[in-house]
C-alpha cells in the first residue's frame, strides 16, 4: 500500500472514525479525501455533536498565503489547522453562515468557502447604487466601503439565497441573488429617519437592521422583485448607541447586544470592550427585555453575522452564558499603526470579566481576525 492513506480498507477507516471523540478531529478526519469522508458518515455515529462550531482565522501574515484557524477547545492559542488561501490574500474578509466576503482594493467582490475553496463572483462595488458619490481617493475606501454583511442561507446547501449588505458608512443598504449582474439598492420611503446601521441580521424569513440610533428596521425582499418593503419596526432606545451593536438570533428569539466600552481615539490605541447588554426584542409588544442570563448559549460578535451556539454539545470546549468577540473598530485601520486586532476576548455575562485573548497577536490594516463557522 505504500504511503497513500486513501487506500486504507473501508472497515479500518470505520473503526478509527469510530474511536474519535473531539468535534474538530472527526471534521478533519472528514476532509482528508473521499474514502475518509465514506467512512466517516455522519448518519453513522450517535454521539451528540453540534452540528457546527466555531474557529477564530487569524489575519494574514506577511507574505504568506497561509491562514491560521484557532479552535477553542484546548484555549484560544492552539492551532487547528493552516489552510492555504490564495484568494484572500490582501482582502478585507467579513463571515456569514461558514462563508467569507471578500473584498479587494479593486472593488472586486467574492464568496468564499474556506474550507473547500469555492468561490462566487460577486458584482464589483463599482455596481453599487451612488458608488461615484464615495470617497475614493481614500486608500482604504476598497475595503471599507461595504460595513456588513449577511446571507440568508448557505450558499452550500442551496442556490436560493440573498446577500444583504449595508454599505457607504453604513448608511446604505443593497443586496444580490445569484444571477444578478449589479446590487440592488434599497430605497428608503421619502421623509424615513434611519440613521447609519450598525448591524444587520437574517431572523423569520426577513432582514433586520438596526441603527446607531436606536431603530430596528426590517426589510422583506422575497415578496418579489419590485415588491419589497423597509419599514420601521420600534425604536428600541430612544437616545444614541455608545458602542457596536449586533443582532443575532438565539433559541427562535431576536436578541440585541450591545458592546460598549472605551472609543478609538487618534492620540491614543487603548481602545477595548467594557461591557456587554443583552436585550430580548419583543417584536409584537414592540419593546425590549435586559437578559441577565444565556443559559447553555454563548454569542459570538464581530466581523461576522452574529450568531448564538448551544454549548451544551461542546462539552467544555465553549463557556456558556458568555459573549466571544473579536475587534471590529474600522476606525482602527487607519488610525492605529498595527491596525485592528487588538480588542478580542471573552466576556461573561454572570460574573461580568473579561479573559482577553492577550497572550497571541494578530494585527492587520485590512483584515483582522473574524469568527468562522464551520459545519460538518
Amino acid at each position: 500500500m505504500g504511503e497513500d492513506w486513501s487506500e486504507l480498507l473501508p472497515d479500518l477507516l470505520f473503526m478509527i472514525a469510530r474511536k474519535i471523540q473531539v468535534v474538530k478531529d472527526f471534521t478533519a478526519f472528514r476532509g482528508v479525501c473521499t474514502s475518509w469522508r465514506g467512512a466517516a458518515s455522519k448518519q453513522d455515529f450517535n454521539k451528540p455533536w453540534p452540528r457546527q462550531f466555531q474557529l477564530l482565522m487569524l489575519s494574514e501574515k506577511q507574505e504568506s498565503d497561509d491562514r491560521e484557524f484557532i479552535s477553542l477547545s484546548k484555549g484560544p492559542n492552539i492551532i487547528w489547522k493552516t489552510l492555504s488561501l490564495p484568494e484572500i490574500r490582501g482582502k478585507r474578509c467579513i463571515e456569514s453562515r461558514g462563508w467569507l466576503i471578500t473584498l479587494g482594493n479593486s472593488g472586486e467582490v467574492n464568496l468564499l468557502n474556506p474550507f473547500s475553496h469555492v468561490q462566487i463572483e460577486l458584482p464589483n462595488q463599482t455596481t453599487f447604487p451612488e458608488y461615484e458619490y464615495q470617497d475614493l481617493d481614500n486608500e482604504t475606501f476598497a475595503y471599507t466601503f461595504l460595513q456588513r454583511a449577511v446571507l440568508s442561507a448557505s450558499p452550500s446547501d442551496t442556490s436560493d439565497f440573498v446577500l444583504m449588505v449595508s454599505h457607504g458608512c453604513g448608511f446604505s443598504l443593497s443586496y444580490w441573488r445569484p444571477g444578478d449582474k449589479s446590487w440592488t439598492g434599497v430605497k428608503r420611503p421619502e421623509d424615513f429617519e434611519f440613521g447609519a446601521i450598525s448591524d444587520l441580521n437574517y431572523y423569520n424569513e426577513k432582514f433586520y437592521a438596526i441603527d446607531f440610533g436606536g431603530s430596528l428596521c426590517i426589510c422583506d425582499v422575497f415578496s418579489g422583485p419590485d415588491d419589497y418593503k423597509f419599514e420601521r419596526v420600534f425604536r428600541v432606545v430612544n437616545e444614541f448607541f455608545s458602542g457596536q451593536v449586533y443582532l443575532v438570533e438565539s433559541s427562535g428569539e431576536l436578541l440585541l447586544v450591545h458592546r460598549d466600552g472605551t472609543e478609538l481615539h487618534v492620540d491614543q490605541e487603548s481602545y477595548g470592550v467594557k461591557t456587554f447588554q443583552v436585550f430580548q426584542l419583543d417584536l409584537i409588544n414592540r419593546e425590549r427585555n435586559k437578559i441577565k442570563s444565556l443559559g447553555d448559549k454563548t454569542i459570538f460578535v464581530g466581523f461576522n453575522s452574529a450568531i448564538s451556539l448551544d454549548v451544551t454539545c461542546f462539552s467544555g470546549i465553549i463557556e456558556p452564558n458568555c459573549i466571544y468577540f473579536t475587534d471590529d473598530s474600522v476606525e482602527a485601520y487607519t488610525w492605529t499603526k498595527q491596525g485592528g486586532g487588538k480588542d478580542m476576548g471573552v466576556y461573561n455575562l454572570e460574573n461580568r470579566k473579561i479573559q482577553r485573548f492577550d497572550h497571541f497577536q494578530s494585527f492587520s490594516l485590512i483584515s483582522p481576525p473574524v469568527w468562522v463557522m464551520i459545519s460538518i
